[in-house]
């Protein structure tokens, strides 16, 4: 009971410290976690037979986000075939020891650096204040080597790592935070990004850095084409990768 109670003091002190949005930056909020804004299929010039074909490359894990940036579930981030296949040089596991690969020595063997971080994914789990800047780091020592791509994984590639990844490809490519999210979406799919507290961290990251781009005008917003009226919200979304 008092290492719950500890816990819950700790979850409550996260979302007292961090992502207090202002009244600007919750329309990005609301724009970023409405699935209907940034869906990638959406796009009035998509065939149905691309949208096929665009759904089964987002399954194929690890997916590219850009020429060095791979994003992935753990599951494929343990197959050496898919790694090879893509030159990978680096893996950055940000689920800890329950993501992390049972035989470690496995990417020693195939000249690949790995770096576990132990993050949760909670709502209120301060991910980008306690670690970016270590993510950062190991991005940049791939960066340096020639040829180097990086996977970043998690359990499913949706949250804990597809923050860490929206944050370090919006501060290298220097996009506006929706570009990066609406990318994002395109490469591994919808799910990608649903912890709400993350989304919030990601806001307060491009406001910092002026990224966050034209404020969007959700109210009048008439270049979203609604072909599945019944939204999902986050709970929906989660329950399908469970």
């Amino acid at each position: 009971m008092g290492q719950n109670l500890f816990k819950s003091k700790r979850n409550d002190e996260d979302n007292n410290n961090h992502a207090q949005l202002t009244d600007d930056e919750n329309l990005f909020f609301e724009f970023i976690v409405s699935p209907e804004y940034l869906d990638w299929r959406n796009d009035k010039t998509i065939t149905e037979e691309e949208i096929l074909k665009i759904s089964k490359k987002q399954a194929d894990m690890p997916v590219q986000i850009n020429n060095y940036l791979y994003l992935s579930n753990a599951e494929n981030a343990h197959k050496m075939d898919k790694l090879k296949t893509r030159n990978i040089t680096h893996v950055l596991n940000v689920a800890g020891p329950s993501a992390q690969i049972q035989d470690g020595t496995i990417y020693e063997k195939n000249n690949i650096i790995a770096l576990n971080i132990d993050a949760d994914d909670e709502e209120g789990y301060p991910m980008l204040k306690k670690h970016l800047m270590e993510c950062q780091l190991f991005v940049n020592k791939c960066k340096k080597m020639k040829n180097g791509k990086i996977v970043i994984h998690c359990h499913a590639g949706i949250n804990r790592s597809g923050v860490i990844m929206a944050a370090i490809y919006m501060l290298e490519e220097k996009k506006n935070i929706l570009d990066v999210v609406k990318h994002l979406r395109l490469c591994r799919g919808n799910a990608c990004l649903w912890n709400e507290s993350f989304v919030k961290q990601l806001i307060k990251l491009a406001s910092s850095k002026a990224l966050l781009g034209p404020t969007p005008n959700i109210a009048s917003n008439n270049n979203v084409v609604r072909k599945n009226k019944n939204t999902f919200n986050s709970k929906k979304l989660k329950s399908l990768f469970d």
